[in-house]
């Protein structure tokens, strides 16, 4: 017994100071507790469970209620985009993105040229690069039945696929003159152009057409080349790259959309309104920033669009922020009640507008009637109110629209999202923003096993839903269009 002893003793000294400190601590809890819990063990494993459930209780309530970063507010559920409720300006659309999203932020880009005139990439990879075969390439083995992330790849032979994100880790192996023929071609190819295909790419040439590329000199995600790669593509599509592109990459950032005062490297330094400024206000000033307003945060049905497939990924519902000012009348004055989700919702933001326009307080809740713009791109019945350009568009000046992705699942939440401070900026620049929304999904059982990053709620921009998957019938790609082509159709102008 005394040598157990010894070897018990020895085995406790050899704990770490803060082992034994923790070991103190809990003899120390237990001498305290005694006195309280009842001596039984069935008692004592009760009242256990009790407190349990009840920190359960207190944590769960913190979690659903501190979030910060959401916006909250009067949140309507649109079953679908009410005609005249909008103004927006068809020839100020761009798409945006951080990473994963700014891969898929240029494919839209580039598939929908004739409707989108500007993109935003926070550290992205040009277009069609992840399947396409270079000279310097390094060939892998397909995975057997999984394939790999990178099922399909142009110019590969029979069994080889490429290395998964070739195009941001070794962007020195991808030749910048072949990026351009892919796009070029592969209309002619199918012989069926723009028809689930590309627009005409010759529209990334016009003057109107923008492109805002951003990386940082610490980004250790997207090595230094893969977005320099993105400009020497666009610099190939444009008749005036230098005053088309803004290209920053000299500040010591890294992977990240910089905001103001976020790092004392740039402290000063915008990366949103940089974006806003140069794709959507033609470089003129931005007005200040502003606080996102409670009840301009809206969610919509994304179920009811073609292509719509939870197996690759599509959730049920999108996001918009729409600032007052881009609205032409409260938005329940255009759709009567059965196209509102969220009854709740409808009220409270029926009582606030009652509050605030009194004058038309009869109108209230739609009468279920839908309004129809008149010529001039605005239902004038809704204009005889006279309200403030503060509150709602009365002046028939339409408002640009910001496409915004988030990367690999983000937005997901059904309480409540945050567009990464581009609604801040929206609030007093007339922009309107559009979120789509994926989540995780089960997609190797449609595909196969090798869909790993798709799986996760990413943007396909690696061809693992399809060998189409860069072009407007990609599984991606078709719901995007088919949203933003819904939202123009629903709008005055």
């Amino acid at each position: 017994m005394r040598r157990n002893g010894r070897k018990r003793r020895r085995r406790m000294t050899s704990k770490s100071p803060l082992q034994t400190r923790f070991r103190h601590l809990v003899a120390w809890v237990r001498s305290k507790t005694i006195s309280v819990v009842p001596a039984r063990r069935s008692s004592r494993i009760a009242l256990y469970l009790a407190a349990g459930l009840v920190l359960l209780t207190v944590f769960i309530h913190l979690k659903l209620n501190d979030i910060p970063s959401f916006h909250w507010g009067i949140s309507v559920d649109l079953k679908e985009f009410p005609k005249g409720w909008l103004n927006i300006n068809t020839s100020r659309i761009s798409v945006g993105g951080h990473s994963n999203s700014a891969d898929f932020a240029h494919q839209l880009h580039v598939a929908f040229s004739k409707t989108i005139s500007g993109v935003c990439m926070f550290a992205g990879a040009p277009y069609h690069c992840a399947v396409t075969r270079f000279a310097a390439d390094t060939l892998i083995d397909e995975a057997g039945g999984a394939r790999g992330s990178v099922p399909f790849c142009e110019g590969c032979p029979i069994g080889k696929t490429l290395i998964y994100d070739k195009c941001k880790s070794k962007p020195w192996a991808v030749d910048v003159g072949m990026l351009p023929d892919y796009p070029r071609r592969v209309c002619r190819e199918r012989g069926v152009p723009n028809d689930g295909c590309l627009d005409d790419v010759d529209n990334l040439r016009k003057p109107h057409q923008r492109v805002y590329l951003q990386r940082g000199l610490r980004d250790k995600c997207y090595l230094s080349g893969s977005v320099a790669n993105v400009h020497a593509f666009y610099a190939q599509m444009m008749d005036d790259p230098g005053n088309q592109i803004l290209f920053n990459n000299s500040l010591d950032l890294p992977h990240t959309i910089p905001k103001p005062g976020m790092f004392k490297e740039a402290m000063a330094y915008d990366g949103p309104g940089e974006c806003v400024t140069h794709t959507l206000k033609d470089g003129l000033p931005l007005n200040s920033r502003a606080l996102p307003v409670a009840g301009n945060t809206f969610k919509f049905d994304q179920t009811r669009f073609s292509g719509y497939d939870p197996s690759v990924g599509w959730h049920d519902f999108g996001w918009l922020y729409v600032p007052k000012s881009c609205q032409n009348a409260p938005l329940h004055t255009f759709i009567p009640d059965r196209r509102l989700e969220n009854e709740e919702g409808l009220k409270q933001g029926a009582s606030q507008e009652a509050k605030d326009h009194p004058e038309d307080a009869t109108e209230r809740r739609g009468g279920g009637a839908e309004r129809v713009c008149n010529a001039n791109g605005i239902d004038r019945e809704h204009m005889q109110s006279g309200k403030s350009s503060e509150g709602n568009n009365t002046n028939n000046n339409p408002c640009a629209l910001m496409i915004w992705l988030k990367p690999c699942g983000g937005g997901g939440d059904p309480r409540g999202t945050s567009f990464d401070g581009f609604e801040e900026i929206a609030e007093r620049n007339r922009i309107i923003i559009m979120t789509p929304v994926l989540k995780p999904n089960s997609c190797y059982l449609k595909f196969w096993k090798g869909c790993h990053e798709v799986a996760r709620g990413c943007w396909d921009a690696y061809g693992q839903t399809g060998a189409n998957y860069a072009l407007q019938s990609g599984a991606h790609m078709r719901p995007v269009g088919e949203m933003v082509k819904d939202l123009l159709a629903s709008s005055c102008t």
